[in-house]
């Protein structure tokens, strides 16, 4: 009997055998339903024209059933070529596709994992490092301290009239405001008696501490009558002293009220000048000579804020000294000269150094409360203390603080996963500073200072350093400017003692000298030099006898002493030449 290709197709299942192997099969493809699906059409399809073949050749239905299992061969090898070429024949859009999905939710997946991971964790910090910033100021005597009587004397202190606040300049005897000025110095003069007995001291002594910091910060916003300020403080102490940790960041750190040393310092040339009216010179000179020590005072900080308001108070007193001298120097008796005399040996005494101990011990202090640690310093960040650590130095929040909530945790942990390890950390701050450090050290008048900036907003602004490395782009300082204006201050003290030696040679020669050099050795020990030139400040005498002291300054051109604007939108209040003699007003 011949059996025909429409009598097998009419079969709608294959011989049990056949089926179970077609079955075997599809299971170990282990492809998609739908291609498993097709794998067994195509498979049955096969049998069933094999079945056709061979019936036609003469062969009954076991034959052909046996005939078949033996060319199909092993099952499992089969199965694996199936999957192979139904692989490979998949359309590439479609490969691209698998691809692109395996590995982005596999990079999540991991991405995810390393997230969770950094997130966990708590600081050890072990460093105290206010203990260290201490050290050498409790080897200080207590009675070499000025810091105690400045305390005393400061929350005496009567605040500053808002009138006076206003004022572009402090006022002279003959202006309007000035009995008001008076007023409120004599209301202050016990603190100024004792912040004149504290400026006798040779070391300021201030104590790096929360708690007594804290403590005196709440009794000045009552002297105040700032209520806000107060209670804000009260908040903060109590919270200090229910913490468990006795460790604490330097970065949180309460410096005194340094408003209060600036104020100090204008009721002092107020009261030279009230002094200077009356023709009571020795006294005039004394009260600037205090405020010129509290300046020094200050200049002994452990904080670059302390040095700049020290700074500040200097450069004012001394521009007050200069102009007393020049209004009038031909009244003054030699009691008042010896003063001026002695003060010139006590600025030449004067030591100016840009603090940078206490920002790299802040750096460190702040990783070692930011970063886990494995006792082998080194460590992961850990996303929270970041972000208060970063709050507490910048008073800002960082970016990404306007999202909700757990956008603003999402974004934080994320960047923690992503951030280089405490190691790498703390080697690329300290390669950073003393590549910026070579170009800060140079003279202000090279022009490669400005390198010092650009390499700083160079790392701050690569996108991969604002991820790797957030924690050197917040607390990375830039002292350019503040290593600037102390520079300016040595220049400055150095005019004053020149002018001090000008008037002395004078009041024994009779006439100022015709060149600077002849003030060597008796009445300076070097001639004074010109921050922005390297070369000693100009000196020139004039047709009527007077002399011309004066810096090239910050244009670094030569404007022949001359005290108008520069036209530059960099400098609109710099003069062209900065003039120490004549002032002007």
């Amino acid at each position: 009997m011949i059996t025909t290709r429409a009598n097998i197709e009419e079969l709608t299942t294959l011989p049990g055998e056949l089926q179970e192997l077609t079955t075997r099969v599809v299971r170990q493809t282990r492809l998609w339903r739908r291609e498993r699906r097709d794998v067994q059409a195509e498979l049955e399809s096969h049998f069933r024209e094999g079945l056709i073949e061979l019936q036609q050749d003469g062969l009954t239905l076991e034959q052909c059933i046996k005939v078949l299992k033996e060319q199909f061969g092993d099952e499992v090898v089969l199965a694996k070529l199936i999957r192979r070429g139904k692989k490979r024949g998949r359309p590439m859009i479609y490969k691209v596709f698998v691809y692109t999905m395996a590995v982005t939710f596999g990079g999540a997946g991991s991405l995810g994992g390393l997230v969770w991971w950094r997130a966990q964790g708590e600081p050890n910090p072990t460093v105290d490092y206010v203990a260290r910033l201490n050290e050498p100021i409790l080897a200080i005597p207590e009675e070499q301290r000025a810091w105690p009587l400045l305390r005393e004397a400061i929350l005496q202190v009567e605040p500053m009239p808002k009138v006076l606040q206003e004022l572009s300049a402090l006022p002279a005897p003959d202006d309007q405001e000035w009995s008001m000025a008076e007023s409120w110095v004599a209301q202050n003069k016990e603190a100024l008696d004792l912040v004149r007995q504290a400026v006798q001291r040779p070391r300021y002594g201030y104590l790096y501490d929360w708690q007594s910091s804290l403590e005196y910060r709440i009794e000045d916003a009552r002297r105040r009558g700032d209520e806000t300020d107060r209670q804000e403080l009260e908040f903060q102490l109590a919270e200090l002293k229910t913490e468990r940790n006795e460790l604490r960041p330097l970065i949180s750190l309460v410096l005194p009220s340094l408003r209060s040393y600036r104020d100090i310092a204008r009721m002092y040339i107020l009261d030279s000048r009230r002094c200077a009216d009356h023709e009571n010179w020795s006294q005039a000179w004394q009260e600037l000579e205090s405020s010129c020590h509290l300046g020094g005072l200050l200049l002994q900080g452990k904080t670059l804020i302390e040095q700049l308001v020290g700074a500040a108070i200097l450069n004012l007193t001394l521009s007050e000294m200069v102009q007393l001298q020049q209004a009038h120097d031909a009244e003054f008796t030699d009691e008042a000269w010896l003063q001026i005399h002695n003060t010139k040996l006590w600025i030449s005494a004067i030591q100016i150094e840009t603090v940078i101990d206490f920002e790299q011990m802040t750096f460190e202090d702040v990783v070692q409360f930011v970063f886990t640690d494995d006792g082998q310093d080194n460590g992961h960040l850990l996303p929270k203390q970041y972000d208060e650590m970063v709050n507490a130095f910048s008073q800002t929040a960082p970016d990404g603080s306007g999202d909700s909530g757990w956008s603003h945790e999402a974004k934080l942990a994320t960047m923690a996963a992503m951030h280089a390890d405490r190691k790498s950390t703390l080697a690329t701050y300290y390669q950073l500073w003393s590549e910026i450090a070579r170009y800060r050290e140079l003279p202000l008048y090279d022009a490669q200072r400005a390198e010092a900036d650009r390499v700083l907003d160079q790392f701050k602004n690569d996108p991969e350093k604002q991820i790797r490395f957030a924690m050197v782009c917040n607390l990375m300082p830039s002292l350019g400017r503040a290593d600037q204006l102390l520079r300016e201050l040595e220049m400055n003290l150095a005019a004053m003692n020149t002018i001090i030696a000008l008037q002395e040679f004078r009041r024994q020669a009779g006439a100022y000298p015709v060149m600077l050099s002849e003030l060597l050795p008796d009445y300076l020990d070097a001639l004074p030099e010109d921050v922005y030139s390297g070369q000693p400040l100009k000196y020139e005498m004039t047709e009527a006898g007077d002399f011309k002291l004066y810096s090239v300054w910050r244009n670094l051109q030569d404007d022949s002493g001359s005290s108008v604007k520069m036209n530059e939108p960099d400098s609109p209040n710099d003069p062209e030449d900065w003039v120490y003699w004549p002032v002007h007003d």
